[in-house]
């Protein structure tokens, strides 16, 4: 493996407004989360060397766009969202992680569940229905051989240690060398624990997640309906590094409460991943589900009425039959005219959206 490039001095900040510490090349004058100002404690400081990073596809006004769009088409997010929003800080940040490949083989043994359905005969002519069920187990055993490529978080802000923690495959095509100028226009989040042996415990995190991958691998490979009591003995090759993975944080206040979006930094088979509860409007919403609702009923009591009007035409007196089918008419008709108010309602607050992320568009990038 290349030797890890030596990243210069940090400073180490911490703001006490928001809590959230991290490290940077210059001291700030305002907190890269937050966005306040005054508040940032800052000294000298190290950060553990990476032996790679994964590098950001995506610059700042690239995660800016992808923001407005997720904005846009997050189905009920206020319309007023793109707008009116406060941006506190757009923050280029690297995640701490360790990623582990290599290959494992050996044995296995789990129990193979299948589930049937007991039916019983109703009367003499009746149908089959069910009656319960039960489970058939036996134990099964064979070899297990694969290839992984893992990845395991070790710095995160909020909710970003399951959101960069996502695709290890990904993570290993596109890595490469760090450089001393990583840190430029960027922070990094301390890793989740800097004492002595940390790397050991990330270490054995890798292994109990590459047997966590040994076992649901054998539950792919065994049939039945379920597969219980996996148990894996297996030996394992394989390499560790610590890297640097790519993240856009944007913080951001509206209507009072504070909230924050993840951008992943790089382009995941051509899409950009996003993560973050957008604000919605519950009003319009509401109104939205009431109009569907009164469409749906309208279909329901329209449907029941046709088709007793065909059985009672078909097993009664035909001119009943269609009096009765004929009173389901009126419910249809409102109900097809609610569904399609319900319709143009979503879509009204759809247009209403991607009017506000256009306009927001012509906007300074925040910073």
């Amino acid at each position: 493996m290349t030797p890890a490039t030596s990243i210069p001095p940090v400073q180490s900040c911490l703001c006490s407004a928001c809590g959230q510490r991290w490290h940077q090349a210059v001291a700030p004058d305002r907190c890269a989360f937050c966005g306040a100002t005054g508040r940032v404690e800052a000294a000298s400081g190290s950060v553990d060397n990476p032996d790679q990073v994964l590098p950001f596809e995506l610059d700042r006004a690239s995660a800016w766009d992808a923001i407005l769009n997720h904005m846009a088409n997050v189905q009920w997010a206020h319309p007023d969202l793109a707008l009116h929003h406060q941006a506190l800080a757009l923050t280029k940040v690297w995640v701490p992680a360790w990623v582990y490949r290599g290959s494992y083989e050996g044995q296995y043994g789990a129990l193979s569940v299948m589930k049937y359905t007991v039916t019983q005969k109703q009367g003499t002519f009746g149908r089959e229905k069910p009656a319960g069920s039960r489970e058939d187990a036996h134990p099964v055993t064979g070899t297990i051989k694969n290839t992984f490529a893992l990845s395991v978080v070790t710095g995160a802000a909020g909710t970003a240690t399951t959101f960069v923690d996502a695709n290890a495959t990904a993570v290993m095509e596109g890595l490469r060398p760090a450089s001393v100028n990583d840190l430029d226009g960027a922070v990094l989040l301390p890793a989740e624990s800097a004492a002595s042996g940390a790397d050991e415990a990330w270490r054995r995190a890798g292994e109990e997640r590459m047997r966590a991958h040994a076992v649901e691998s054998v539950k792919e490979i065994v049939s039945g309906n379920e597969v219980r009591d996996v148990r894996v003995q297996v030996t394992a090759t394989w390499t560790a590094a610590r890297v640097w993975l790519p993240m856009w944080r944007l913080a951001y206040r509206f209507e009072g409460e504070s909230r924050e979006v993840l951008v992943d930094g790089r382009r995941g088979a051509g899409a950009v991943r996003l993560q973050g509860e957008l604000p919605l409007d519950e009003a319009a919403k509401k109104r939205h589900d009431d109009v569907e609702g009164r469409g749906q009923l309208g279909l329901v009591l329209g449907g029941f009425a046709l088709v007793g009007g065909v059985f009672v035409g078909h097993e009664v007196a035909e001119a009943a039959g269609w009096g009765l089918a004929a009173t389901g008419i009126l419910p249809l008709v409102y109900a097809f005219r609610r569904m399609a108010e319900a319709a143009d309602l979503l879509a009204q607050a759809q247009r209403e959206r991607v009017a506000a992320r256009d306009e927001a568009r012509t906007r300074p990038v925040p910073s």
